[in-house]
Parts: structure tokens; sequence; C-alpha cells
């Protein structure tokens, strides 16, 4: 396999059809001058060391040593090579709330965009860790499995919407419980970061924080919204047709619930945080995952291109020599051989 690595440079490749044509052209200007002079065959004679043969190679040679350098300025790789790194790090998952209340707006734009910016730039902060994505609603799903593919991870961060999780809900029991699936059974650090606004209402997260920190798991929770809450919108498309109603037909206001947040991060060694700015939540995340020991988590093998411009760059550099050494002038010793000459 072969690709390269800055293919704009083949843009430069439009000169060589706009120097073949000033060279065709010098050509017959000159050939035009020639005949103006006097008679063909007796200006052959009088430029008896002229040679157009060498000429035309000078030419070629100073032609295929600027293809050969373009060529070499796109960076031509092949195969893959294979590397060992060494990184240390932890291992955490992120767990994200996409219940139908996350989209309240009381926090701007609402509370899971802001969740989402939120995550993006703690991947900003994050160099050698690996990371899990985690959704819950009613039930909990992977989303993405641990990685140090941040751009993967940016890229299923993206596809996040309240309508992933079809059972509705706020079972943060249960993501706890899903995210610990995501570790693997090794000495890492680990940790869980659920960002929710702490509205559960399916089952028992206290006991299963208790659980995570059994198995050496530190649980921080992020609350997104306010204590005065707001209400649940319903879209129509990109538009708010209305809000959500209880039976009694009252519009119900979604509030965070820091209570039962801080008793869960309290039972596996965490500590609530309370979401304001992206940059700003993000940052106090980074600052408890540094607290914790990063482990050197093994020798990962990934792959590389093995670079092929030296190749290009010694096929210009020995064409531009060659342009230099031709003479353009007969050699004597062929011209006092040659059969054909006239006496």
């Amino acid at each position: 396999m072969i690709k390269f690595a800055h293919p704009e440079y083949f843009y430069l490749l439009l000169i060589i059809p706009v120097v073949i044509f000033l060279y065709w052209y010098a050509i017959i200007r000159k050939n035009k001058y020639l005949k103006n002079f006097g008679d063909a065959e007796l200006v052959q004679r009088l430029t008896p060391h002229y040679s157009r043969t060498k000429h035309f190679l000078k030419f070629l040679s100073l032609l295929l040593s600027i293809t050969f350098l373009i060529i070499a300025l796109a960076r031509p790789q092949t195969g893959s090579k294979l590397e060992k790194i060494k990184r240390s790090g932890i291992d955490y998952v992120i767990a994200l709330d996409v219940s139908n209340s996350m989209i309240a707006q009381d926090v701007v734009p609402n509370r899971l965009e802001n969740a989402k910016q939120t995550v993006i730039q703690l991947l900003n902060k994050t160099d050698d860790d690996r990371i899990a994505l985690v959704v819950f609603a009613g039930k909990s799903y992977v989303q993405m499995p641990l990685t140090n593919d941040f751009s993967a991870a940016r890229l299923f961060l993206s596809e996040v919407n309240t309508g992933m999780v079809p059972t509705q809900g706020t079972a943060i029991g249960a993501a706890i419980k899903t995210s610990q699936q995501c570790f693997t059974n090794n000495k890492h650090s680990k940790a869980i970061v659920i960002i929710t606004d702490g509205e559960n209402h399916e089952d028992d997260a206290v006991a299963e924080a208790k659980n995570a920190k059994e198995k050496g798991i530190k649980i921080i929770t992020v609350s997104v919204g306010s204590a005065q809450g707001a209400p649940i919108p319903i879209y129509s498309g990109n538009n708010i047709i209305g809000y959500k109603k209880d039976a009694y037909g009252n519009t119900v206001i979604s509030k965070v619930n820091d209570d039962i947040l801080k008793n869960i991060a309290a039972q596996a060694d965490g500590v609530l945080i309370k979401a304001s700015t992206a940059h700003k939540t993000a940052k106090l995340i980074r600052e408890q995952l540094d607290k914790m020991n990063k482990n050197e988590y093994g020798t990962i093998i990934y792959s590389d291109y093995d670079e092929k411009f030296q190749v290009f760059l010694g096929l210009s550099i020995v064409f531009l020599v060659l342009n230099l050494i031709i003479n353009p002038k007969k050699s004597e010793l062929i011209g006092r051989i040659n059969p054909f000459k006239k006496k």
C-alpha cells in the first residue's frame, strides 16, 4: 500500500507541461531565427559543436529532477511499520445521562450539550489514559469500549442524544454496573465519571457505588443543572412545541439532585463536582483523575508508514547532477570518427 503525507504538493506538477511548452516554443523560435540568418546546412557547418541531442538530454534531466523533487515533497509512504511504545495512565469510564430531563435548558444550551462539551474538553486534557463511554437512561449501554483513540471517542460522542436509549428514566446504579464491565482484570487505576442531573428513579445507586469501591474503582459524580430546575421541552424537529406534563397536567420541573450524587461519590472515594462552564468542569475532573496512580498499561503495537521520500529525493539529485555535467557541445572524438561526416 502506498500513500502520500502531503498530496497537495502534486499541484506543483502543473509546472511541468508549462516548462515543456516553453522549451518547445524556444526551439521553434530558434529554428525560425536560424532560417532567417541563412541556409540551414551552412549554419550547421558554422556551428559544428552544437548538439541538439545533448541539449534535449540536458533539458530532460532537469525535467526529471524537478518531477522527482515534487514527488519527494509529497512524502510517499508504503506498507506498515510496527512499533512498540509503552504508555502509562489510568482507565476511566464516562457514564453520560441521556434521559429526557437532560434536555432541560437551565444550563446553556441544555444539560446534555453542556455535558458533551465537558467531555470534549476532558479529552483535550487527556494524554495517555484509556477512556470508555457508557450512555444511560432507564437502561445503560456501552457506547465505546476502553480506548486511547480520542478521535474515535469524539466521533462516538457526537452521536449521543436522548433518543438512543428507548427506555426512559435515570438508572444510575445500572450505569455504574455497566461501567464496571468496561474494565479488564488488571492493576490499573480505575475511575467512573458520572455526568447526570441526578434524578435517580430506578435502582439503588449507592449500593452499586459500594460494590465499585470494593473493586478499587473511584467514582466522580458531576451534576448538570440547577437547584431551581427547568421544564423538559418537547420538540418537533428543531422547534419546542411544549413542555412535559405530569398526569395532572402540571408542567414537570426537573431539578438537580446533588444529595444523592454526593452520597454516591462518597461511597467510592470520590467527589461531587458541580458543573459550570465545560472548560472549568473538565479541569476539575482532570484534577481528581490526576490524583490517582498512573500505571503502565502494557506495550501497545500500532501501525505506521515507512517513509520513501528519500528514494525520490536521491533520484532528483542524480538527475540534477547529470544536468550539470552534460556538455551541450558535441564530442570532438565522436566528430572525428563519424563515418557520415562530409569531407
